[in-house]
């Protein structure tokens, strides 16, 4: 796996609570061979190694990586 570019960051109110911690949002480019339920899993496992615990749906996170 290659990261190919990075954005800046930026803050957003949270949503659909705007009570909760604003978010820090950052896209990455990446090339990789990896089949999609591979990446998926690694996503997951970074997830979890940055401390993100799923309680509840739309809880407040430390990290929620998204594939697009």
């Amino acid at each position: 796996m290659k990261i190919t570019k990075v954005s800046s960051h930026y803050l957003s109110k949270s949503w659909p609570n705007p009570l909760m911690p604003d978010f820090v949002n950052i896209v990455i480019q990446i090339e990789s061979t990896l089949a999609p339920l591979e990446l998926l899993k690694i996503c997951n496992f970074i997830e979890l190694k940055l401390g993100r615990v799923r309680l509840k749906k739309n809880d407040p996170r430390t990290c929620d990586i998204d594939i697009i």
